[in-house]
This record gives structure tokens, sequence and C-alpha cells, in this order.
């Protein structure tokens, strides 16, 4: 199948247009039925879904796995980050309760 996207992008118009303007439609599906037949393109399988290797798919989880990982990474650090901040908070809420009474001025 080719990428509707990807046509549309090029073309300057929206992707909503195939689905709207039956002379472009019409068009698109001889133009896919041509690459079909001579083979630069797969055809879609009875599910709707694209023919896909398996090295393709092992590809797409590796990436997906280290994307995971990063935002595992990411979310450990902000956490941290933000219980040092809660501490930073609360200890300065400690001495503004000591001082705000007294009426003292002190450096933070």
């Amino acid at each position: 199948m080719l990428n509707r996207s990807e046509i549309a992008l090029e073309c300057g118009f929206s992707r909503s247009l195939f689905s709207s303007n039956d002379p472009l439609k019409a068009e698109l599906a001889r133009v896919e039925n041509e690459f079909i037949k001579s083979g630069r393109i797969n055809e879609r399988s009875d599910s709707g879904e694209r023919q896909s290797d398996s090295s393709a798919l092992e590809s797409k989880l590796a990436s997906k796995e280290r994307e995971l990982n990063t935002l595992r990474e990411r979310l450990a650090n902000k956490t941290a980050e933000n219980e040092d901040l809660r501490r930073k908070l609360a200890s300065n809420n400690a001495i503004l309760d000591d001082i705000i009474p007294t009426g003292r001025r002190v450096k933070l």
C-alpha cells in the first residue's frame, strides 16, 4: 500500500481528500494496482495489515524497548529530582515557620 499521508503532504493537500474525491481515489487505486503488478510494493493481506518480515518487526521491537528504557531512566531521574526539591521545600518552610512569627530577617 502507498502511504497516503506522505502523498498528500508531498502534493500539498489534505489526506481526507483521498476519501472525498472520487477521481483522486480511482487514480490512486489505479497507480497502486500498477505498482503491485510490477512488484514495486506488496499487496495488503486479507486482514488489511501490511505484510512484514520478522526482522523488521524485531528491529521495531528493539527500538521501542530502547525508547521505553530511556523513558524509564528519565522518570527515575525526575522522581529523584522531585524528592530532592520536596526536601528543600520542607526545610525552607521549617525555617520560615520560625522566622515569620518573630519578624527576624534571615538570608536563606
